[in-house]
């Protein structure tokens, strides 16, 4: 296990800077990814994250990586924090979680086991 690795998957990210978080919600029965500050309570939706699971936030703070999931299927995509187009890095199919480096690698663990780096 990595140090600080989250033991199950969750929808929430915390900035390295500590003024802003995003968050995974479900609207409509679809799931999305929200911005929230911390500083001001300014609250919106992140465009382009639809069916978005599991945030990670760049340690830059101005991306963010999330798994893109659709039946069993998912792909880890990165994106502006203020929303927009995504780029795929990978896909699969198994139980993972997401986390992204302050030495700027993400980090997918997979349910069974097998550990994938993507620089």
């Amino acid at each position: 296990m990595v140090a600080g690795f989250a033991q199950a998957p969750i929808g929430l990210a915390v900035s390295p800077a500590g003024d802003f978080v995003v968050y995974q919600t479900t609207r409509n029965g679809q799931a999305e990814l929200w911005y929230r500050s911390l500083r001001d309570a300014t609250t919106r939706r992140i465009e382009g994250t639809t069916d978005g699971r599991q945030p990670a936030i760049s340690p830059d703070g101005t991306r963010i990586a999330f798994l893109r999931v659709r039946g069993r299927e998912w792909t880890v995509e990165v994106m502006p924090l203020s929303g927009g187009t995504a780029t795929t890095l990978g896909r699969g199919n198994s139980g993972t979680t997401l986390q992204w480096l302050s030495d700027g690698r993400i980090l997918l663990a997979e349910g069974d086991g097998t550990t994938i780096t993507v620089p």
